[in-house]
C-alpha cells in the first residue's frame, strides 16, 4: 500500500531523504510561459536530485531580485524531472506497487498502437 508524503511543496531535506526509495507522483503540474498547464507524471526508483538556482527571467530578458530555485529528482533509469512548485503529490510505494504501475503503463501502451 503506497503512502502519501508530499503535497505541493517539498525541502531540499525531504528529497534527500527519498534517495533509493521507488516513488509515484500522480500530480506533477506545470504551467508554461504560454498559459497551458501540464501534468507530468511520472514513478521510479530515485538516484539523486539536482538543484537549479536561476536569477534571469526568460520570458522578460530582465534579472530578477528573488531567483528562482528548482528541484529535479534523478531517477535509475536515467530519466530526470522538475518538481512542480503548482500542483505536486510524491507518494512513496514498494517495488511490488512500482512493478505493477510499469505493467499496467507498458500494457495501454501496447493497447493504443
Amino acid at each position: 500500500m503506497s503512502r502519501q508524503i508530499y503535497n505541493q511543496t517539498i525541502t531540499e531535506d525531504e528529497v534527500i531523504s527519498l534517495a533509493g526509495k521507488y516513488i509515484s507522483v500522480p500530480q506533477n503540474t506545470h504551467t508554461g510561459p504560454d498559459g497551458e498547464s501540464v501534468n507530468a507524471w511520472f514513478t521510479g526508483q530515485i538516484a539523486g536530485y539536482e538543484k537549479a538556482v536561476i536569477s534571469f527571467d526568460y520570458v522578460n530578458g530582465k534579472f530578477m531580485s528573488d531567483p528562482l530555485v528548482f528541484i529535479n529528482l534523478l531517477m535509475t533509469d536515467g530519466a530526470g524531472w522538475v518538481l512542480s512548485k503548482e500542483e505536486l503529490e510524491i507518494q512513496i510505494i514498494t517495488k511490488e506497487e512500482f512493478d505493477n504501475t510499469l505493467a499496467e503503463h507498458l500494457a495501454n501502451q501496447a493497447i493504443d498502437k
